[in-house]
């Protein structure tokens, strides 16, 4: 079959000659443009082609290609008509597909499923009909096209020629995109944040829809207890234009003014558009420091005091930078300090008198103790030491002094928006006061002047109380006895003296400091010759007991061997009677 020219018409038409021999050629093809039969100006282009050449009785076949080459125009129900021949006799057609060129091709196939069912039905009509409707090849959008294929049956010899029409409807669509703009907000904070620590709220708006969104605004009404750093009880932050399918996100610093657990909702407003966020909470939490000392209340000289210091965090929130001071009382003295009991931390001593432990952090509920001793070995100067009151009942003397253990973290020197009783929380202190207790120890001495006295002179006593402790002692009595070979003349001292037969009292002494001492002179005269013993008795307000101290003298007399008798044996024989005579009975005085 050879085409031998195209016509075009009101409708397209094709003029396809062909011959038909014994021979088999080559096949042939040509393309049309319609309606102007410029590529540039057309909206439809077809492609046949056709053996040259066939043989009588042969089966053949030709196709025709229909491609929709506008850019913008989609053209409806093209349907290929063509004419009968005497030459051959058409047995049947077949309608392809070709996928859009620029087009999605999932969305052509299926266009060509349905296009291709209805060219099927079309190609039975045709079958039953040739000369009928036509062919169906049904619609094409921009870049897609369809090729039917006709299959024939050469009937005798000779030239021939059919011709083809393609009619079509061309549509023209306007394409408007519709959008819808939607915004959402999403607020993240922190599960747990410490009262002293800057608290960090994070804002995101996101355009989730598909136009463009103006003058987008974000606000958050905090609840009561947080504020922003400037003192503001609400967030506002200006987004502006958020484009379709973007995001922005801000943050904003807070404070918290009290513990609890708090939660609001931002809210997104652009104009009409309105979005709510997630209502997320906030545990605020505090550290509560607690410190306490233990030891003994009162403290004697020389004898080393230890006292145990123990800080505890209380709160539901750690205490960061943790750190323990002590002051030790400067008029004592430091032996020794130990480590933390958590963590093992040496102290730090940044002075004589200050000790400081950098503890670090102390989770909630969490506690460490550390120790230290001390000793004195001096009673304080009058300006040295505060004193508390005068003597007790049994004549101790006491001074006070004071260690004082401080902790703090740092939540306590934080500029924190939190009020000042949680400040204060995250610090504490305690004060020992320890009383220094001092005692007196009187010391009791009686001598005579002259061990031998002759009878008829007098026998002089000197008395010497002296106290030797570190504390003071009060309303000290002296009592002297004299023996009765001895007669009483006259008595000096401190105090004064009466006398009552053989017995001689001074009158009390208020106060004896420690070092001083008291001194007494008692004068008898010798009435008769022997050995005696004179005695006294010290008493004070400290002493529970009286002191006593004897002074044995030789009375001398004409014609008395004062010399005790001897037996056979050489022995004194009245060895108990002079040992009770020359007893100290209760010498001098000492602490308990």
């Amino acid at each position: 079959m050879r085409i031998l020219n195209w016509i075009a018409s009101a409708g397209l038409a094709a003029l396809v000659p062909a011959a038909v021999s014994p021979a088999v050629g080559q096949d042939s093809k040509v393309d049309l443009y319609f309606p102007t039969g410029e590529e540039s100006t057309s909206l439809l282009m077809i492609r046949a082609e056709a053996p040259e050449e066939v043989r009588v009785g042969q089966q053949f076949q030709y196709a025709m290609t229909v491609r929709n080459i506008a850019k913008a125009v989609t053209l409806e129900d093209i349907r290929i008509r063509h004419d009968g021949s005497q030459y051959f006799s058409i047995e049947g057609s077949q309608v392809g597909e070709h996928p859009a060129q620029g087009q999605d091709g999932q969305q052509a196939r299926a266009g060509q499923r349905q296009d291709g069912q209805q060219a099927r039905a079309g190609e039975r009509r045709q079958n039953r009909d040739p000369q009928g409707e036509g062919i169906r090849i049904g619609e094409l959008k921009p870049g897609e096209s369809k090729t039917l294929r006709i299959r024939a049956v050469a009937e005798r010899e000779g030239t021939a020629g059919v011709c083809f029409r393609v009619s079509y409807n061309p549509t023209v669509c306007l394409v408007t995109r519709i959008t819808k703009p939607e915004i959402q907000v999403t607020k993240a904070v922190p599960e747990v944040a410490d009262i002293c620590q800057p608290l960090r709220f994070r804002y995101t708006v996101k355009n989730t829809g598909t136009a463009d969104v103006r003058n987008v605004v974000v606000s958050d009404d905090l609840p009561d207890g947080l504020q922003t750093e400037d003192g503001k009880t609400a967030v506002r932050h200006e987004i502006g234009e958020l484009p379709a399918g973007q995001s922005k996100e801000f943050t904003v610093d807070l404070c918290a003014t009290r513990t609890g657990r708090f939660a609001s909702r931002a809210v997104a407003e652009a104009g009409e558009l309105h979005a709510r966020s997630n209502n997320p909470s906030t545990q605020i939490v505090a550290a509560r420091l607690s410190v306490r000392m233990e030891g003994p209340e009162a403290q004697y000289l020389n004898q080393p005091a230890t006292y145990r210091v123990t800080v505890r965090n209380e709160g539901d929130g750690p205490a960061l930078d943790t750190r323990l001071e002590v002051d030790v009382d400067p008029r004592t003295r430091l032996i020794r300090t130990s480590r933390t009991s958590l963590n093992s931390v040496e102290p730090r001593q940044t002075d004589d008198r200050t000790l400081r432990w950098d503890i670090g952090t102390l989770e909630p509920g969490e506690e460490t103790a550390v120790s230290f001793t001390v000793d004195l070995n001096r009673v304080p100067a009058e300006g040295e030491a505060d004193r508390q009151g005068g003597q007790d009942s049994q004549g101790q003397q006491a001074f006070t002094f004071r260690h004082v253990a401080e902790v703090t973290s740092r939540c306590a020197d934080a500029k924190a928006c939190a009020d000042e009783e949680i400040r204060k929380s995250a610090a504490a202190s305690v004060n020992r006061e320890v009383e220094l207790v001092t005692l007196p120890a009187l010391l009791l001495e009686l001598v005579d002047r002259y061990d031998q006295v002759p009878v008829g002179e007098n026998v002089d006593y000197v008395l010497t109380i002296i106290n030797q402790g570190s504390g003071a002692d009060s309303n000290v009595r002296l009592t002297v006895t004299l023996p009765d070979s001895l007669e009483f003349v006259r008595a000096d001292g401190m105090t004064e003296a009466q006398h009552d037969g053989q017995r001689v009292s001074f009158e009390p002494i208020d106060r004896l400091a420690p070092g001083e001492e008291a001194r007494f002179e008692v004068v008898a005269r010798a009435n008769r010759a022997g050995q005696v013993s004179t005695s006294a008795e010290l008493a004070s307000d400290f002493l529970r007991v009286p002191a006593r101290e004897a002074e044995p003298t030789v009375l001398i007399g004409e014609g008395v061997d004062p010399r005790p008798a001897r037996n056979d044996q050489g022995q004194d024989r009245d060895n108990s009677q002079k040992n009770d005579e020359n007893t100290n009975q209760g010498q001098g005085g000492g602490s308990n």
